[in-house]
C-alpha cells in the first residue's frame, strides 16, 4: 500500500509542476489535434486515480 501512495504523490507533484509552469492561457487552450485542455486532462488524471484508489481500498 506504501507503493501507491508513493505512485500517488510523485503524480501529484508531476501535475502540481505543470500547473505552476504553465500560463493560465496556456492551461486552458486546448492543443491542435486535440479535443480537450491541459487543464481539463489533468483534472482528469486527478479525479480518475481518486477513483481507482477508492477501488483498490
Amino acid at each position: 500500500m506504501d507503493k501507491i501512495f508513493e505512485t500517488a504523490i510523485f503524480n501529484r507533484k508531476t501535475l502540481v509542476h505543470f500547473i505552476d509552469s504553465l500560463s493560465h492561457e496556456q492551461l486552458v487552450s486546448i492543443p491542435l489535434n486535440f479535443n480537450n485542455s491541459i487543464f481539463w486532462n489533468i483534472a482528469h488524471i486527478m479525479v480518475t486515480h481518486q477513483l481507482l484508489m477508492r477501488i483498490k481500498s
